[in-house]
């Protein structure tokens, strides 16, 4: 993976009107540090369900958006049909994979590849997470750091800190 693969999952990221994600599985996790960490940053994931509750989200997918996709070891039927909509319906996609050689990779407007080991052994999310976490901190430094927004979440935090406990 190059660079400036990274800084156009960025730009894509901040730049899109609504942005959905499909993290199935093990994906599940990194998809959850994601929403988590780009939701202070304002930018908020829409989560795709599977199965065919796939279908009626479809319906909104349009020009403009951006669909995240998680497909790590093999693509699932739900990304391969996100991938196959996404020039019908305009939207933009980043698929995150260890896959080097599926047909329908060339699908995805920007694959960002993490190597999570050998085929028949065990499967880190070390590298992905890796991934993620310089995409969040690239997306904060774009739009402007967050720092306001950390001194906004401190403040919130200390006012009503004997409500929720951390």
């Amino acid at each position: 993976m190059k660079p400036e693969q990274v800084d156009e999952a960025v730009k894509l990221l901040i730049s899109s009107r609504q942005v959905y994600i499909f993290a199935p599985d093990v994906s599940k996790g990194l998809g959850n540090i994601l929403q988590y960490r780009l939701l202070r940053l304002g930018i908020l994931l829409i989560p795709l369900p599977g199965g065919s509750q796939l279908y009626d989200a479809m319906v909104n997918l349009k020009q403009g958006d951006l669909v995240l996709l998680f497909g790590y070891s093999r693509l699932l039927t739900e990304v391969q049909i996100l991938l196959s909509y996404s020039e019908k319906a305009g939207y933009q996609t980043i698929l995150f994979t260890d896959l080097l050689a599926e047909e329908h990779l060339s699908n995805a407007n920007l694959t960002l590849y993490s190597f999570r080991g050998e085929p028949n052994d065990y499967h880190s999310v070390a590298t992905p997470l890796l991934l993620i976490d310089l995409l969040i901190m690239k997306a904060s430094q774009s739009l402007g750091g967050g720092l306001e927004k950390a001194k906004k979440l401190q403040n919130l935090r200390e006012q009503y800190a004997g409500l929720i406990r951390r």
